[in-house]
């Protein structure tokens, strides 16, 4: 049996990974342990932490209901799922890991802190494992030219608020202000990794690697193009970088592993502007029109 910790400011929480059930996802989470990140609570699904992991890969031991102290994995946002309560599925989620029956009422007190602050910092580590950060190990370059350069910017905006988000908290469009300009940001970048996930199949399976590269480039800059009106000047850069590399792939295989690596990049962004959102609070401050 293996085992992990996840701390959420003081509290450890301990959980076994289920390897038997999905090794892949396991085999990846290890792999990309330790890990440093935040938690929030999910939007939808009731008491649920989730946690952005560094990495990408197939659904593995999909269920479509889970109990307190179940851990999945979701693919499309690359996310940890501590279920710690009352639960309303959202959707499936690969199931890979279960907290230590001692340790469940630790998780629902970590949870609860998070849902009450909005976000906190959590480190993930293996029982056992390595103890430097996943960010300050060296990872062998990739061969695509699109993906290193993506990787390279995933490290430089995962462990610290970018630059550009930074910035959104001080822009404005008026006469609506600063918040509405928040929101489309977070949503600009939400659905730029929906695209590129629903575009995966067709490059994988229909299109040519130049048709494919060529849709992929257009997806790139289309976000660029929305995230450029909130003042996102180093995300731009990048989008714009890698939508030339990936119009002259080689292959699908290239295409495909770009699009994986734009999805965790763009998807990192996108989480840090989602943290400062106060979900919690809209429901008590939000008065919508008649």
């Amino acid at each position: 049996m293996k085992f992990f910790e996840m701390k959420v400011g003081d509290t450890v929480v301990r959980a076994e990974l289920l390897t038997d059930k999905a090794p892949r996802i396991c085999r990846a989470f290890e792999k990309s342990l330790p890990a440093k990140s935040f938690g929030v609570n999910a939007k939808f699904a009731g008491e649920e932490t989730i946690v952005m992991v560094p990495f990408y890969t197939e659904p593995e031991n999909e269920v479509g209901s889970v109990s307190p102290g179940d851990i999945g994995y979701y693919p499309t946002r690359q996310t940890l799922c501590l279920f710690y309560g009352k639960i309303m599925p959202f959707a499936s989620v690969s199931l890979f890991a279960r907290v230590v029956p001692q340790d469940l009422k630790k998780a629902q007190a970590a949870g609860r802190d998070i849902l009450k602050t909005g976000a906190l910092p959590v480190t993930l580590s293996l029982v056992g494992g390595r103890k430097r950060p996943t960010a300050q190990r060296r990872r062998k370059a990739s061969p695509y030219n699109a993906v290193a350069l993506l990787e390279k910017a995933l490290e430089d905006v995962w462990a610290d608020e970018p630059a550009d988000v930074k910035r959104l908290r001080r822009f404005k469009r008026p006469p609506m202000g600063n918040l509405p300009c928040v929101f489309y940001a977070n949503f600009d970048l939400f659905w730029a990794t929906e695209n590129l996930l629903a575009t995966r199949p067709l490059v994988e399976k229909r299109l040519t690697a130049a048709q494919s590269g060529a849709v992929v480039a257009t997806l790139l800059r289309r976000t660029r193009s929305r995230v450029a009106h909130w003042g996102f000047e180093d995300t731009s850069a990048v989008l714009d970088k890698v939508a030339k590399q990936v119009e002259k792939a080689r292959s699908r295989k290239e295409v495909v592993s770009t699009i994986e690596a734009a999805v965790l990049y763009i998807d990192r962004v996108q989480n840090w502007v989602d943290a400062m959102l106060p979900w919690n609070d809209l429901d008590e401050t939000l008065k919508l029109l008649r």
